[in-house]
């Protein structure tokens, strides 16, 4: 930021103070501007340009204030225990059930575009024993909830901490998301590499770990 307002007035400064603003709302992030608004303010000269940014800073930092969480979206929350029991002890909430995992973050761009197919599959197994179970990471906990409300993503939520997600990507290997998961009744990891919610063949490998007595 002070780099940016450290510049020349003029068109070129408005546009990349503008740019710098506008990312951090689409990826719903603009809390994190909350500091620098009043110097962007002060070093905007464009009226026009300077009135649009603000008005949808403010439109943004509403909705991460104000929003509802689908009924169908259980948020929860892990207990603090050491780092390689956090995948146990979240499994051991769903006995009996087949879980699909999904590990995802609020800027992840892959991962919002699963979503739709996402929440066709949750409405496919709706009634089932099947556990459509978001880990997120690396997002902050009211943009977080904010886009679960928006996506309507339905399942079970949790927010892993740093720490947490550190511990479960080395036991699964991550190197990116989204990935995802598949355990069995038992507790068992069926797939550790599991296929995505718009590959059609994902709902034939949820039915065969259902048919298992």
């Amino acid at each position: 930021m002070k780099f940016y307002t450290n510049l020349p007035a003029g068109l070129a400064k408005d546009v990349m103070l503008c740019n710098m603003l506008s990312e951090k709302i689409k990826s719903k992030y603009a809390q994190n501007f909350t500091p620098y608004i009043a110097d962007f303010k002060q070093n905007v000269g464009d009226p026009t340009l300077k009135a649009i940014l603000i008005d949808a800073y403010n439109i943004a930092i509403d909705k991460l204030n104000n929003f509802t969480v689908p009924i169908d979206a259980k948020i929860n929350t892990l207990p603090k225990t050491e780092s390689d029991k956090v995948f146990a002890n979240i499994i051991s909430k769903y006995p009996g059930k087949v879980v699909y995992i999904d590990f995802w973050a609020t800027w992840c761009s892959p991962c919002m575009n699963e979503m739709p197919n996402s929440k066709i599959l949750h409405d496919k197994f709706a009634g089932k024993d099947v556990v459509f179970l978001y880990l997120a990471s690396q997002s902050p906990e009211k943009t977080w909830k904010s886009v679960i409300a928006e996506k309507d993503i339905k399942g079970e939520h949790f927010l892993l901490t740093n720490n947490e997600f550190s511990a479960i990507s080395e036991k699964f290997q991550i190197s990116g998301i989204p990935r995802y998961v598949l355990v069995d009744k038992t507790g068992r990891v069926a797939d550790d590499n599991a296929r995505r919610p718009s590959d059609g063949k994902l709902p034939g490998d949820i039915d065969k770990l259902l048919a298992v007595k």
